[in-house]
């Protein structure tokens, strides 16, 4: 029998140890990338200098589209808006009924109901636009009537055109305006007449400016006139159209809400062309309304301004690479925003964190600021590739 020799078949203490660094060098390479936190930098705005000059009585506000609304003035209440309250009947029944422009939509057939929205609203005293039974109005000459010589009884017709009823009407707009957060309006009708139907003027504002994003509207509020088939030619309440660029939306004026004007107003602001909205409510009556918008645009030309909150390429933050390298982020564009005297301004930035290799110029987060009730933002960058950690400080940094 042969005698084998128990030393030969012993393993070798060392070649244990380079078979465990084998493995460990092994499982390092395959380990991923360390999560790497972003560290933001801070961004200093200067406040805007001046004063805006606004109207002594009832309660107004102002914004810009896009930015949402950048400063009020007076208490902001639930009051009762007359008239204005048609914007949202145009607006609902856009939702339901959607027109592009150029198209005249579905006709509408006037009907023994309809001549009685008119006998009730003349009765009241309300802006009225004769009707006749069988008389046909497209769905476009309807907005038409609706808003440019506020016809109280077509804001019924429409209503119950588009909805069934004008109850149907009322429960719609009302949950609209809550889900464009507009806590303080509430629609009792669809004219205004009612002085149930109320708002403040900084939820106006919002609701301004999704008129105003209608294109079908927008162009309907900056018409001086209609010619209706039996109505006739009928002009706009909006009698300052073209003034201090303004180019809609709607007036009001009840004894409970006084005269009232929603408004909106084509501006140069800076390089920027922007679209200036604005309410004032609870003037003496619709004249002292519209004269004090004018006078609230052109005493407040200069209060609005561009400020670049952020420049292309500025570094806005970094990634400090454990293993010694500091990566920068950069921003992609400029960041300008309109503003006001007063106007909160809110700078945030939100980065992500890297664990794996990313190219320059990658998007990590983007900056953004807060300007009035709305938030635009711009990307940023990785102004060099963050790459995977080297060799050797894996090794020593498992």
């Amino acid at each position: 029998m042969t005698n084998f020799n128990k030393s030969k078949l012993r393993f070798p203490f060392s070649y244990l140890i380079v078979l465990i660094l084998i493995i460990y060098v092994i499982i390092v390479l395959f380990l991923p990338m360390p999560k790497i936190s972003a560290t933001s930098n801070e961004i200093m705005v200067d406040p805007v200098n001046g004063k805006l000059i606004w109207p002594t009585y009832g309660q107004s506000a102002v914004g810009v589209e896009n930015y949402g609304v950048l400063a009020t003035n007076g208490e902001q209440k639930a009051a009762p808006i007359a008239s204005i309250a048609k914007t949202m009947v145009a607006l609902s029944v856009l939702k339901e009924r959607p027109l592009k422009i150029g198209e005249q939509g579905p006709m509408i057939t006037m009907t023994a109901n309809d001549e009685e929205f008119f006998r009730q609203d003349f009765a009241q005293n309300g802006s009225v636009v004769p009707i006749r039974i069988g008389e046909e109005l497209s769905e476009y000459q309807a907005i038409q009537a609706l808003l440019l010589p506020s016809g109280d009884n077509i804001a019924s017709t429409l209503a119950v055109w588009a909805f069934g009823s004008v109850e149907e009407y009322l429960t719609y707009a009302n949950n609209l305006a809550k889900d464009l957060g507009l806590e303080q309006t509430y629609f009792a009708d669809a004219s205004g007449l009612s002085p149930q139907t109320v708002s403040s003027a900084q939820n106006l504002v919002v609701l301004g400016e999704k008129v105003m994003a209608e294109p079908v509207l927008a162009e309907i509020v900056g018409q001086s006139s209609v010619t209706l088939p039996v109505a006739g030619k009928v002009n706009n309440y909006n009698t300052i159209l073209g003034i201090e660029n303004i180019v809609g939306i709607k007036t009001g004026n009840t004894d409970e809400a006084g005269g009232c004007f929603l408004f909106a107003s084509k501006r140069s602001i800076g390089s920027k062309e922007a679209m200036v909205i604005g309410v004032i409510l609870g003037a003496t009556s619709r004249n002292q309304a519209l004269s004090d918008t004018k006078t609230f645009l052109r005493s407040n030309s200069s209060n609005f301004v561009s400020q670049t909150v952020v420049s292309e390429g500025q570094i806005v933050g970094s990634y400090r690479l454990p293993w010694g390298k500091e990566v920068n982020i950069l921003a992609k564009d400029d960041l300008s925003v309109i503003t006001i005297p007063g106007a909160k301004q809110e700078i945030k930035a939100n980065f992500s964190s890297i664990n794996k290799s990313t190219n320059k110029g990658s998007e990590v987060g983007r900056i953004s600021v807060s300007s009035g009730t709305n938030e635009i933002s711009v990307s940023g960058i990785l102004d060099e590739k963050v790459s995977k950690p080297p060799f050797f400080w894996k090794l020593l940094h498992p």
